[in-house]
C-alpha cells in the first residue's frame, strides 16, 4: 500500500509539472506574437527585445559593479521617486523608447521623408556590428537576425534624420528655446504627437510577462 500510494502521489506531482511547464509561454517560441500596436506599426516580440536588450546592456555595468556576486539584486532595488522596482522602471523605458522610434518613423512616412541610400547602408552596417556583438543567450533570447536588427536600425536612422529636419524647422521654434528637448519623450512636442497615436500593450501578451533583468545579460 506504501508503494502505490507513493506512486499515486509521484504521478500525481509529474502531471502537475507538465502542466505549468505546458502553461507557461515561452521567450523564443513567441518572438512573431504582436505585443504592441503603435498607430499603424504592430509591433513583434522580437523588435520588443531589441529594447529589451538595449536597456539590459545599458544598465549590467552598473550592476556588476554594485554587486559583482549578485548583479540581479541591482535590479530588484526599490526606487522610492518612481514608486516601483528598478527592473519595472526599466521595462518601462524599453517601452517608452520602442513607442517614440515607432511614432516619429510614421510620422516621416506620412511626410514623404525617406532615408538616403547612405543612410540605408549605414543602417545595415550597424545592424551587422550589433549582431556581431551580441552574445549567444541574446541571439537566442531575442531571436534577432541581421536583417531584423535592419529593419530596428531603418527605424532609429529615421526617427534620427527626421527630428534632425525638424529642429531645422520654422515650426519647433514655437517651443521655446531647448527643441531639442521638446523633441523628446516627455517633451512638449513629443506630447503633441503621442495624443495622435492609439498605443496599446497587447493583452495578455508576452510582454506582461517579462522581468528585465536576466533576459539577454549573462
Amino acid at each position: 500500500m506504501g508503494k502505490r500510494r507513493f506512486l499515486v502521489v509521484l504521478i500525481a506531482a509529474l502531471s502537475v509539472m507538465a502542466f505549468s511547464s505546458c502553461g507557461k509561454k515561452s521567450i523564443v517560441d513567441n518572438l512573431d506574437e504582436t505585443v504592441f500596436i503603435i498607430g499603424d506599426e504592430k509591433i513583434d516580440l522580437r523588435e520588443a527585445m531589441y529594447y529589451v536588450m538595449e536597456r539590459e546592456n545599458g544598465y549590467n555595468a552598473a550592476a556588476l559593479q554594485e554587486n559583482p556576486e549578485h548583479p540581479e539584486k541591482y535590479w530588484d532595488n526599490y526606487l522610492f521617486a518612481a514608486g516601483m522596482k528598478f527592473k519595472t522602471w526599466v521595462k518601462n523605458q524599453a517601452f517608452d523608447i520602442c513607442v517614440c522610434d515607432n511614432i516619429y518613423y510614421q510620422e516621416a512616412a506620412a511626410d514623404g521623408f525617406e532615408l538616403e541610400l547612405s543612410d540605408q547602408i549605414t543602417a545595415y552596417d550597424e545592424a551587422e556590428s550589433l549582431y556581431g556583438n551580441m552574445t549567444d543567450k541574446q541571439k537566442e533570447q531575442t531571436g534577432l537576425t541581421v536583417d531584423s536588427l535592419y529593419n530596428v536600425m531603418l527605424k532609429i536612422k529615421c526617427r534620427s534624420k527626421y527630428v534632425e529636419g525638424l529642429l531645422n524647422g520654422e515650426e519647433i521654434k514655437a517651443y521655446g528655446d531647448n527643441p531639442q528637448q521638446a523633441l523628446e519623450i516627455g517633451g512638449a512636442y513629443y506630447n503633441e504627437l503621442l495624443m495622435k497615436y492609439e498605443v496599446s500593450i497587447c493583452e495578455d501578451g508576452m510582454w506582461d510577462e517579462l522581468e528585465l533583468g536576466k533576459l539577454t545579460i549573462n
